[in-house]
């Protein structure tokens, strides 16, 4: 999304970041927006905002921390027209045109009738002259309803092989497969925020369930509950289970608490980040008498129980 100015690009953004489209969820809530100041983007991303001149920059002047920009980074190039005057409205123009003809996308240009810049700059490409915001024009496009989320759930384990695994051994489900799963949900609509207000929109039940949790409740029918209560259960269930040291079972419940922020607790995560101030994985595993990788085996098998 172009703009003629950093104003106008802030007004798009808190459009995208407050207005409700369905199920009380924004644009923003639904699909990853960069900001004018975000200079990278993500494969998932679905919507860039910048000014005509901050993307004239990157294109032809980037710095030695940026990446080129491909002519075909983008599939269609929406410019907002703004209706304040401008300093210096033939080179803007100017500028304008040499981004629309350096991407190989379609162009939609959204003109203020009050603008300086003339509609003719556009020659083949499509002008729109229309009262409706951005997020009225995206909204019909947003699928967001548990209904749909099941459906797609049901039919495409070979987009996602790794929902497979979800159904049926979550303990095995690497923190890479966790994210290309995030990811592709994401991109589709499903993140967890919009399941989480669509469920609550058709049960009146707010629940802080994973993305793990909503997957599994649709697909095997499993009760929905707010993540960090699975992990609490979990816990006390892997604690009750075998007589512990107390220094063991102070592990414990830092492992738990770092399973309710990453999900999923591996050799990899206690290698980094506050277990590693403590001697990463080798450490910590001469605590469990080298049987850690079990220990996590357990609780993550116990986080997801509850089949039926």
């Amino acid at each position: 999304c172009l703009v003629d100015s950093s104003t106008q690009g802030q007004t798009v953004v808190d459009t995208m970041e407050n207005t409700p489209l369905e199920c009380l969820q924004t644009f923003a809530d639904i699909y990853d927006v960069k900001r004018p100041e975000d200079v990278a983007v993500e494969d998932y991303t679905r919507l860039q905002i910048a000014t005509v001149e901050e993307m004239v920059r990157r294109i032809f002047l980037p710095n030695s921390e940026e990446a080129p920009i491909s002519i075909d980074q983008y599939d269609c190039i929406l410019w907002i027209q703004s209706d304040e005057p401008l300093a210096s409205p033939h080179d803007h123009s100017q500028n304008l045109r040499d981004v629309l003809e350096y991407f190989d996308a379609a162009c939609i240009g959204w003109i203020n009738p009050t603008g300086q810049v003339e509609s003719d700059l556009f020659g083949d490409l499509r002008i729109a002259e229309e009262s409706h915001t951005l997020v009225e024009k995206a909204s019909s496009d947003v699928p967001i309803t548990i209904k749909a989320f099941n459906d797609f759930i049901e039919m495409s384990s070979h987009v996602i092989p790794s929902l497979d695994i979800v159904n049926t051994s979550p303990k095995e489900l690497t923190r890479d497969q966790l994210k290309e799963i995030k990811r592709e949900l994401a991109l589709r609509g499903y993140s967890e925020a919009s399941l989480r207000s669509a469920w609550q929109q058709q049960t009146n039940q707010d629940i802080a369930a994973s993305i793990i949790g909503f997957i599994r409740q649709q697909a095997l029918g499993t009760t929905l509950m707010p993540y960090e209560e699975r992990v609490r259960r979990a816990i006390d269930k892997v604690k009750t289970s075998h007589t512990w040291s107390r220094k063991q079972l102070k592990w414990l419940d830092r492992i738990g608490k770092q399973m309710m922020e990453e999900t999923i607790v591996d050799q990899e995560a206690m290698d980094a980040g506050a277990f590693r101030k403590h001697g990463g994985f080798d450490r910590i595993n001469t605590v469990f008498d080298g049987q850690l990788e079990t220990v996590l085996s357990h609780l993550h098998d116990a986080v997801w129980d509850d089949v039926g």
